[in-house]
């Protein structure tokens, strides 16, 4: 299969040392001072266009000519969706897209437009580590890997309650569909926002980077607004010029356009999960 190919039936792709050694030591020790060296699971949500010395990570050719092929356009732009990782990893099957629940809002219609749009994780990790990610193949678009009713079922497996009976049991829901790899120092994993996935618990400290990019239509319009001003417990914040500045020269800005500020399913974290989120992650 052709990287495309790949992307739209696995909902993912591997480029393998995207970055260097060196920089990642250089980006593991940034983000050990950006956490104050943080003893518990730390993360920054907009932590890298918010800090300068990560914006060479942005423009990284390798990982954007990845994307290009993986969503087969040229016209691919950068989508503030972005965040740092010192020693976190997710405490739950999960989904970064907007409507999480499979067939209720528009990220489920591609009848008029095309979800193109993709997160990229980068792991900073040891060559020898316990750490694992894993993600359900096809969890992204109905009807490649799974009939309607198959991606119904998977879909409970993802709810909230499933979810804490999975950590309480000790038992994965998703023990026998899941696929899990481990990411090399300066891997790039990039898939597709919808795609169900995880990390797993591990020995030592975690780094990584994460950021997003995206084909400009009404997804890629809806999905910066759910970051930008719907997901108030991220505090996203405005590109700073300089970095708007820098993408322009580089034909990967996109202006703000204004947006109904309603999107039909949209997920906002619950109090209980919020909770959970802090029993399970500590």
């Amino acid at each position: 299969m052709s990287l495309q190919e790949e992307f739209y039936n696995n909902g993912y792709i591997l480029v393998k040392k995207a970055i260097s050694g060196e920089q990642v030591e250089y980006y593991k020790d940034l983000i050990d001072k950006l956490s104050g060296y943080s003893k518990k699971p730390w993360t920054l949500p907009d932590g890298m266009a918010e800090n300068e010395k990560f914006w060479p990570v942005i423009f990284n050719e390798k990982i954007i000519n990845a994307v290009r092929q993986a969503l087969g356009s040229e016209d691919v732009k950068y989508l503030q969706h972005d965040d740092i990782h010192r020693g976190y990893s997710s405490f739950a099957w999960h989904r970064d897209s907007i409507c999480r629940t499979y067939d209720i809002g528009p990220e489920w219609d591609e009848s008029k437009e095309p979800y193109l749009l993709v997160r990229t994780g980068i792991y900073m990790l040891p060559d020898k580590t316990d750490y694992r990610f894993g993600l359900i193949k096809g969890s992204h678009r109905p009807g490649v890997s799974f009939s309607d009713k198959e991606f119904k079922a998977i879909d409970n497996k993802i709810s909230h309650k499933s979810n804490i009976l999975s950590k309480i049991t000790s038992k994965d829901q998703f023990e026998k569909e899941a696929t899990w790899f481990q990411p090399g120092p300066g891997d790039c994993l990039i898939f597709d926002p919808r795609l169900i996935h995880t990390g797993s618990k591990f020995e030592g400290t975690k780094h990584a980077m994460y950021n997003g990019y995206g084909v400009v239509n009404s997804h890629f319009r809806n999905f910066f607004h759910y970051y930008r001003y719907m997901r108030y417990d991220l505090k996203y914040k405005s590109i700073p010029e300089a970095l708007k500045q820098k993408l322009t020269e580089k034909n990967l800005y996109v202006e703000e356009e204004a947006h109904s500020g309603k999107i039909e399913g949209a997920w906002v974290p619950s109090k209980a999960f919020a909770l959970a989120s802090k029993i399970f992650d500590a």
